[in-house]
């Protein structure tokens, strides 16, 4: 269909084709998804090569670049293509929204041209090392003469058990109850793990995820204990909409956003990034704690006689 509209659009000089598709229609959390757009368009028109917004509804675009005019030789058209790739960190169905192009019809009458709608299936992916449920064995027919010494058996395994259960509650009893340590404030504590971590072999081991990971981890549990809320199971864009409706200072929020957009492409979208960054996120991390410390309350002397 899309080739019998190109042929007329070739032989009457009508509007441009503008197409649109994935690379696939369902992936995982996190994974990067190929968007190609191509405008088929004859020579008296002129198109702008203009970049894609960095936020398509929950895609997230990581990259894009516009590719050289190309030829079709079966139609004669000229054809740009536009490539970039997508993320989505949240799992469930999407729509990627139409994206809108501006031509220009023999350099005076200008028009927008727009994508049409897509769909993707976003799914969680396992970990590494999860695995899938054991298909279910087979049951063992036994006589019923060979199952008493089992049952024997299970009820001797029984009886001991709970002595040794009786044993260790009872014991347990009689010990003093130790008082649990109380937690350090939640700014000392984030900034003991920070130290520990850039203090650390991760790096020098080459785990860089497993470093920002870390990092990202200590800076959601500091806003947990803050704030009372559950940070560390929050997704970024929900912790964003928090803050924003909290009325945070903007120039916090944007920090925010800057640090776990580089925490999630390196934990998501297999984003590897350079020296340089691990020493910004690491200073990003420091300025978060710092905006949020606590301000200690001043002691009023007051003389006494």
């Amino acid at each position: 269909m899309i080739w019998s509209v190109l042929l007329c659009l070739a032989q009457i000089g009508t509007d441009p084709v503008v197409t649109a598709e994935l690379e696939t229609r369902n992936a995982w959390l996190g994974d990067p998804v190929t968007l190609t757009v191509d405008i088929h368009f004859d020579n008296s028109w002129a198109f702008e090569l203009q970049e894609v917004p960095k936020q398509l509804e929950k895609a997230t675009v990581l990259d894009q670049h516009w590719e050289p005019v190309r030829k079709d030789q079966d139609t004669g058209l000229n054809v740009l293509t536009l490539k970039a790739n997508l993320a989505w960190y949240e799992m469930g169905e999407f729509k990627v929204p139409p994206i809108e192009f501006r031509g220009t019809l023999n350099g005076t009458d200008t028009r927008v041209f727009r994508t049409p709608e897509l769909t993707i299936d976003i799914q969680a992916m396992l970990q590494e090392d999860d695995q899938t449920a054991a298909p279910p064995r087979g049951q063992v027919e036994l006589p019923v003469s060979a199952l008493w010494p089992w049952l024997v058996g299970i009820g001797l395994f029984a009886c001991v058990l709970a002595f040794f259960v009786g044993y260790a509650i009872r014991k347990r009893r009689k010990q003093a109850i130790t008082p649990e340590k109380p937690l350090d404030p939640p700014y000392d504590e984030a900034l003991a793990r920070l130290q520990a971590l850039t203090t650390g072999s991760l790096l020098k081991e080459g785990k860089v995820k497993a470093f920002y990971v870390e990092i990202n981890q200590i800076i959601r549990r500091y806003y947990a204990r803050l704030n009372g809320i559950p940070a560390e199971e929050m997704t970024t864009f929900e912790l964003a909409d928090w803050f924003e409706f909290h009325g945070f200072e903007s120039a916090f929020r944007q920090l925010n956003d800057q640090f776990h957009d580089l925490c999630d492409r390196v934990k998501y979208a297999k984003y590897d990034p350079e020296e340089g960054e691990h020493n910004e996120v690491v200073n990003w991390a420091h300025q978060l704690l710092d905006q949020l410390k606590p301000q200690e309350k001043e002691v009023t002397s007051v003389a006494v006689g």
